[in-house]
């Protein structure tokens, strides 16, 4: 299993009624100190119920907290972009 589908995985664990738009970016990243080399970038557009009355530092901290498993194991980049309720 590929770091896409890791975090897609951990994601939907987590949120399972969400809506989830993970892109990976590491190609924009190339030639960097931590540019492509495998999936290392991600961008995050999400949308899950468990948001409702959060702040946005709340949301994040739900998603990184999430995705711990890949961060611990080097996940160079993890951007979220939008994390809205439906």
């Amino acid at each position: 299993m590929n770091c896409h589908a890791r975090l897609l995985s951990l994601l939907q664990n987590k949120f399972p009624t969400a809506t989830i738009d993970l892109k990976d970016d590491s190609a924009e990243h190339a030639g960097h100190k931590h540019g492509f080399d495998g999936e290392t970038h991600y961008r995050l557009r999400m949308k899950a119920a468990e948001f409702a009355g959060l702040t946005t530092v709340a949301r994040h901290r739900l998603i990184f907290a999430a995705i711990k498993p890949e961060t611990d194991a080097g996940l160079h980049s993890f951007v979220i972009e939008a994390a809205d309720t439906p």
